[in-house]
């Protein structure tokens, strides 16, 4: 973010506010969101580990995809 707003000539707060006015989400959460699709596409019809998606798409605890997974679809705890 910082590398960002450098280029442009911001400060990286100023600018994450200004991603949010118009985005509608924070830069943190539009990366998350990117992540966990590009997750969803890498694991569909594909039998693989979440530590291998995780790493992947940048994400480096697998406990942290699952927890971002499991919010971002509503489900909470463990489901067997």
């Amino acid at each position: 973010m910082s590398e960002i707003a450098a280029q442009v000539g911001a400060h990286p707060r100023t600018l994450n506010r200004a991603f949010a006015k118009y985005v509608g989400m924070t830069v943190q959460e539009y990366r998350s969101q990117c992540r966990l699709a590009q997750a969803g596409e890498l694991r569909a019809g594909r039998d693989l580990k979440m530590a291998a998606v995780a790493a992947v798409v940048g994400i480096g605890r697998s406990t942290l995809f699952r927890l971002m997974s499991e919010a971002r679809r509503g489900v909470r705890g463990r489901h067997k």
